[in-house]
């Protein structure tokens, strides 16, 4: 299980991660879209799930299958200090102001996404609305049926739209645009 180191670019795997196939060379390419295809994106992860190894237990026992699971890791981690993320998240100097995070959960068999998705999508874990997605199918999205909302406080979260929005129906999910460097919502 891969706790995450933050938001490190495309993962290579390493020489014992990749299939062995004799003296065949392995295509990375390949290789990274059969992982992609056995990946799960969770969005609106409580940032306590990070640092405390209770929470952390009991998010992967809700996403844990029958199939088996291979790894989690975390992503759009906000740090409080200006050191390198790696050693930010090591020191577990997380931005108190932002209560969430991402995650990536992989699969040992490609089939246990669809299943997860369907079942795990708008469930509620520690008072948040997680959103569930495959990574290579991401499920389709009528614009008919969507709300654009403008004018947010940058520090918005996902949970408050969430809550506002919960009395008009079912929502399938909610998603804020953020800054790729500072995680802060665009507004």
């Amino acid at each position: 299980e891969d706790a995450g180191d933050a938001d490190k670019q495309a993962e290579k795997p390493q020489q014992d991660e990749r299939p062995q196939e004799g003296a065949k060379k392995i295509d990375l390419k390949e290789y990274e879209l059969e992982k992609a295809e056995r990946t799960v994106f969770v969005g609106n992860v409580p940032a306590d799930v990070i640092p405390n190894k209770s929470l952390h237990r009991q998010f992967k026992k809700l996403f844990q299958d029958e199939k088996g699971l291979e790894s989690i890791r975390f992503r759009s981690i906000s740090f409080e200090v200006p050191l390198p993320r790696k050693v930010a998240f090591v020191q577990q100097k997380l931005h108190k102001s932002r209560g969430s995070v991402n995650a990536y959960v992989v699969y040992k068999n490609k089939n246990s996404v669809s299943s997860v998705c369907s079942r795990l999508n708008g469930q509620v874990f520690v008072d948040r609305h997680l959103r569930v997605d495959s990574v290579t199918h991401p499920a389709k999205h009528d614009n008919k049926r969507s709300v654009f909302v403008g004018n947010l406080d940058f520090e918005e979260d996902e949970e408050s739209l969430w809550r506002h929005f919960g009395s008009c129906g079912e929502i399938e999910y909610v998603r804020i645009i953020r800054d790729p460097k500072t995680n802060m919502g665009k507004g």
